[in-house]
């Protein structure tokens, strides 16, 4: 499995984060400067966190919405999501997916390089929770 540490936005760096991918996507034509959430919010309930960032979407001129989806269609979102944060279960870390194709997601990684990596992975990082406590019934 590839290893998608490294391409990980912490949310610390979320204000960051919106305002790389709303400019590599095209969403806006010059960067503003977006405050990072602090402390408190980085720590608070993941619905304080999404409100965060609806906010500073708004700032920018853009519209931000937290989606769910049913697990057998995950595949299809993450290929069709971008761009978008997607935030890795558990953690207080996200991923920056521009789009998705032919099996692989183009992920901005904190180091504004873009990067390829395949669907499974990232599929694989977002299902983790629900499916590790299974792994055991499958094998």
């Amino acid at each position: 499995m590839t290893n998608l540490g490294d391409l990980f936005w912490p949310s610390s760096q979320l204000g960051e984060a919106i305002n790389a991918l709303a400019l590599r996507s095209g969403l806006i034509a010059s960067g503003a400067e977006l405050p990072n959430p602090s402390n408190a919010a980085q720590h608070a309930r993941r619905q304080s966190l999404g409100a965060w960032i609806e906010m500073a979407a708004k700032r920018l001129g853009l519209e931000a919405e937290e989606v769910g989806t049913p697990y057998g269609e995950v595949e299809k979102m993450i290929l069709a999501a971008g761009p978008a944060l997607l935030r890795a279960p558990g953690e207080q870390n996200f991923l920056a997916a521009l789009s998705g194709g032919a099996g692989k997601v183009s992920v901005l990684a904190p180091d504004l390089t873009v990067r390829r990596v395949p669907m499974e992975a990232v599929r694989s990082l977002l299902c983790r929770e629900h499916e590790e406590p299974l792994r055991g019934e499958v094998d």
